[in-house]
């Protein structure tokens, strides 16, 4: 679906290339996934991102649940 190789898939997945924006905005569509976005700006990954909160003492309502 986003139309990219699979040398660039291999290049993002060791750090050698970043995907541009374009490609993530696509990814971001296309698998509904918005924290894919803010990981990626924040410069980690959603899970790292879910435990900073709960350090900080913050709650988090998911899906009518609090984490």
């Amino acid at each position: 679906m986003l139309h990219i190789n699979q040398s660039d898939v291999s290049k993002y997945e060791n750090d050698a290339k970043e995907p541009t924006i374009s490609l993530l905005h696509s990814w971001v569509t296309n698998t509904q996934s918005q924290e894919v976005m803010v990981a990626f700006i924040c410069g980690m990954d959603g899970l790292n991102i879910l435990q900073k909160i709960i350090d900080a003492g913050m709650t988090l309502t998911i899906l009518g649940g609090i984490l």
